[in-house]
């Protein structure tokens, strides 16, 4: 996904990491909701089965 957030300007390679997929917000900030689809989608990548199952139950009370 790296390579679809770095077509957005506010995006860029993050220094000595940049290699294991992260990118820094450089300017005008993503939204509230923006930010949170990312990260949410982000963690879902790398979550096991249970810690996704926690989400989801977490997600559905709200």
């Amino acid at each position: 996904m790296q390579d679809q957030l770095l077509d957005d300007p506010r995006f860029t390679r993050t220094p000595y990491i940049d290699l294991h997929g992260w990118v820094t917000i450089t300017r005008d900030p993503v939204g509230k909701g923006e930010l949170f689809a990312m990260v949410v989608g982000s963690w879902r990548r790398v979550a096991n089965k249970t810690q996704l199952a926690q989400l989801d139950a977490g997600t559905r009370q709200r």
